[in-house]
C-alpha cells in the first residue's frame, strides 16, 4: 500500500474496483462477504481487508497497484450530462 492511498474506500469506489454495481456491493456487504465499517451514516470498506479478501494476504498489498482507487473518477464526474 502506498503512503498516499486512502485507508478506507467508499461503497462506490469498492464497486468500481470490483466491477460490480453499487447495489451488488451493498448486498455483498450486508451478507458479510465484503468487510465494512459504519462511521455515522457512512459505510466504509477498509482497503487492507478488501485486499486480503481478494488476494489472500500480504502479497495482495504488493500487487495493489491494480486496485488503485486514486485512478477511479469521482462519481460526480461519471454521471451523464455532468460535463
Amino acid at each position: 500500500m502506498k503512503e498516499n492511498d486512502p485507508l478506507v474506500l467508499t461503497v462506490l469506489e469498492t464497486a468500481a474496483l470490483l466491477r460490480i454495481s453499487r447495489n451488488t456491493a451493498y448486498s455483498l456487504i450486508s451478507q458479510g462477504k465484503i468487510p465494512a465499517v459504519r462511521l455515522g451514516k457512512r459505510l466504509l470498506i477498509p482497503r487492507r481487508a478488501l485486499l486480503r479478501l481478494l488476494g489472500g494476504g500480504a502479497d495482495a498489498e504488493e500487487g495493489a497497484q491494480a486496485c488503485d482507487a486514486s485512478a477511479i473518477p469521482s462519481p460526480r464526474s461519471t454521471r451523464p450530462g455532468s460535463l
